[in-house]
C-alpha cells in the first residue's frame, strides 16, 4: 500500500527487528519525554521497547506491526493485537490498536490517516467486528483523530509508565 505523499505501508517482518527497536523507542521519547520523567520513561523503554520483547512480539502471530516508510525511513508505526481484550471489558471478534506514532518530522503528511485506513482494512479482512484503543483523555489531538475515524469512547483505564498514571478513554470502532 502507498502514495506519494504517506509513503509506503507494510506489515514488520522480522528483518525489520532492528529499525522497529530505535523507531519505537525514538517515536515513544518524542511522544512522552517531559521534564521530571525521564527515569520513568526510560524504563517503560527498556522494559517494552528491547530487542527482545519486539522479537517475541513480531513473532507472535497475534501481533501485527504495520510501517510507514517514507524514502526508505521508517517513519511510523501501528501495532495491532488480534484478540486482546480491555481490562475489565470483553469484546467479541476484535482488534486492539496498541500504538499509533509518527516521528514529530513526519507529522502532518498523512502518515498517522495512511496508517489507521491500513488497520481498519486489515481488520475488515480479518472479518473483525471492531478496533478498540486507549488514548490519553488529554490528547484531544489524537481524541479528535480517533473520533474522525468513528471510535467512541466506552470506558476508561489507568496507564501506568513508573510512577505516573495516567487516566485513559478506552474507544471502540464497530466495523460491523
Amino acid at each position: 500500500m502507498s502514495n506519494k505523499k504517506s509513503g509506503i505501508i507494510r506489515q514488520a517482518t522480522p528483518a525489520d527487528l532492528t529499525g522497529l527497536v530505535e523507531l519505537t523507542s525514538f517515536t515513544f521519547r518524542e511522544a512522552w519525554l517531559e521534564p521530571g520523567n525521564e527515569a520513568d520513561l526510560e524504563k517503560y523503554v527498556s522494559e517494552n521497547f528491547n530487542i527482545e520483547q519486539l522479537q517475541m512480539e513480531l513473532n507472535n502471530p497475534e501481533i501485527c506491526y504495520l510501517l510507514s516508510e517514507v524514502n526508505n525511513e521508517m517513519a511510523g508505526y501501528i501495532k495491532l493485537h488480534r484478540n486482546d481484550q480491555p481490562y475489565k471489558y470483553f469484546l467479541m471478534n476484535t482488534i486492539a490498536l496498541h500504538r499509533l506514532y509518527i516521528k514529530v518530522a513526519y507529522r502532518n503528511n498523512q502518515l498517522g490517516s495512511s496508517l489507521m485506513e491500513a488497520a481498519i482494512q486489515f481488520a475488515k479482512q480479518e472479518d473483525r467486528s471492531s478496533i478498540w484503543l486507549g488514548v490519553w483523555n488529554e490528547n484531544n489531538r489524537a481524541i479528535r483523530f480517533y473520533e474522525k475515524y468513528g471510535f467512541v469512547k466506552f470506558g476508561n483505564y489507568q496507564f501506568v509508565m513508573g510512577g505516573i498514571v495516567s487516566d485513559d478513554y478506552l474507544m471502540k470502532l464497530n466495523l460491523k
